[in-house]
């Protein structure tokens, strides 16, 4: 393994970082980098170099503070109009293994007061919906793409259907969930299933047409491909089943997702405005239900 690569490993096997627009700013911030006076090889080098200093500079800031979702990375995007793919490819592994599901911070998240109160308000969004069950003997099959410690996909117990899955990229993440779901006796029916963010949830082509319901909760602005993630995860959903998005207004505009359902016979039934409220902002969300067509 060369020093590049060495320190490209070191860097994302970290999981102690959050980039932020600063960060694509910093390696892109002078004209003379990428001028036509590099051949396409040297700039791909001094690109992914430049990367890995800020990265490593970035580390050693921010090492031991608690990630702000305000500034992950949705301007990395910005790094595709340097079309040079080894700089893409590094930005969205860095950019999905360092987002908020950090093995290291894992037990510390899964303790955060904001999120136990956003889990309340989901689950009373979800149970006032006149489909959700109301006896033991409606079950749904239930599949939840970045359950991070599995907080709300456990509180929903009793409407679990086996067959249910959380889906996280962090080891760290799953490993509470999993222990949560085997302190309220869920193991019969839940079960938890470790992604690779640089498939852009492919892995929700096993659950293709299976589940009776569908979440994806303040995740999607976390990835590279959104798009495509929300597409594989509607294609999991059985006709007449539902979906369930909780994200930033500013990251998932209601008309983004309207388009982003179309396709999938999806139509919005309810929705419901609140604030996130983190120790660096507050920020508006909305949580969303939508209802897939019996004949779609």
């Amino acid at each position: 393994m060369d020093t590049r690569t060495a320190r490209i490993t070191t860097a994302l096997d970290t999981r102690t970082v959050v980039m932020d627009t600063r960060m694509v700013q910093a390696i892109m911030a002078r004209p003379e980098d990428h001028t036509e006076d590099h051949t396409e090889d040297r700039l791909e080098d001094h690109l992914v170099d430049r990367l890995v200093d800020h990265l490593e500079d970035h580390l050693e800031d921010r090492q031991g503070a608690h990630p702000d979702p305000a500034m992950m990375v949705p301007a990395i995007r910005t790094a595709t109009v340097l079309r040079m793919d080894m700089v893409i490819r590094t930005a969205a592994a860095i950019r999905t293994v360092t987002a908020i599901h950090m093995d290291e911070k894992a037990e510390e998240y899964a303790k955060m007061e904001e999120g136990f109160r956003l889990v309340q308000l989901e689950q009373a969004f979800l149970e006032r919906q006149e489909w959700w069950p109301t006896d033991e003997a409606t079950k749904l099959v239930t599949l939840d793409f970045g359950c991070g410690p599995g907080h709300l996909l456990c509180n929903l117990g009793k409407a679990l259907a086996p067959g249910s899955c959380g889906l996280d990229v962090s080891k760290g993440m799953l490993k509470v969930a999993q222990r949560r779901a085997t302190e309220q006796g869920l193991d019969n029916v839940l079960s938890f299933t470790k992604n690779d963010p640089r498939k852009n949830g492919q892995e929700l082509e096993t659950f293709a047409g299976k589940a009776d319901f569908a979440m994806v909760c303040f995740v999607l602005h976390h990835t590279m491909e959104p798009q495509i993630i929300f597409e594989h995860l509607c294609q999991t959903i059985k006709p007449g089943g539902h979906l369930l998005v909780c994200e930033f207004d500013e990251e998932l505009p209601e008309a983004t997702l309207a388009e982003w359902m179309e396709p999938f016979g999806l139509e919005v039934q309810d929705t419901q405005e609140d604030t996130m409220k983190m120790r660096d902002f507050a920020k508006p969300i909305k949580f969303t239900i939508a209802q897939r067509s019996a004949s779609a």
